[in-house]
């Protein structure tokens, strides 16, 4: 299943909506699309009854979803995200490769880390890793779709950094011991 979400604050235009759906379905993955109320520059998503008939076995659509819980869902094979920062932690430590679209802030960066830096997924970006400005096709969010699901390298890649960060977070972990310094810290500086 590939897990779509675009975070709490993307707009995102009718017509590309209707690109991503069907992009989606051209993809024959199954995938649970959370499309938000606002999403759609203050409007919830219509889509049409033909193509709500037509993937009907394989899609499911909420306003909301906990994200921690879909991720680790073992179903989960690809998340499309918008590449904010808790959403590719929360990727990476659940092991689910991601296709990135970023919007705005760090997004970018995330993204190119998401592609380029830890080779966990792939990325829609314009040349310069910029956010898209214009409209991205269903095509090409069919081939990213396939590549992602499809793809032993992306996981085997993810699978890696999640290890990682397990590790990193256990007792005696690098980042249980840091946080432990931390609150040490700030106790002994009232």
């Amino acid at each position: 299943v590939l897990y779509v979400s675009f975070g709490s604050l993307a707009f995102v235009s009718g017509q590309q909506i209707e690109e991503i759906a069907l992009g989606l379905e051209d993809s024959g993955f199954p995938f649970l699309w959370v499309t938000r109320p606002n999403m759609m520059y203050g409007q919830s998503p219509n889509f049409s009854i033909d193509f709500l008939e037509r993937v009907k076995e394989r899609a499911y659509f909420v306003d909301w979803a906990p994200q921690l819980d879909i991720l680790a869902h073992t179903s989960v094979g690809g998340f499309f995200t918008h590449g904010g920062w808790n959403s590719t932690l929360e990727a990476i430590t659940a092991g689910v490769p991601m296709l990135g679209w970023p919007y705005f802030s760090d997004q970018p960066v995330d993204c190119k880390c998401i592609e380029q830096g830890w080779k966990v997924g792939l990325s829609l970006h314009d040349d310069d890793n910029a956010p898209l400005k214009s409209l991205v096709s269903r095509n090409v969010i069919k081939t990213k779709v396939e590549e992602l699901m499809t793809s032993n390298k992306f996981q085997d890649k993810v699978n890696e950094w999640s290890l990682s960060s397990i590790k990193a977070s256990i007792k005696g972990g690098s980042s249980s011991n840091n946080f432990l310094s931390f609150v040490e810290s700030l106790k002994s500086h009232p």
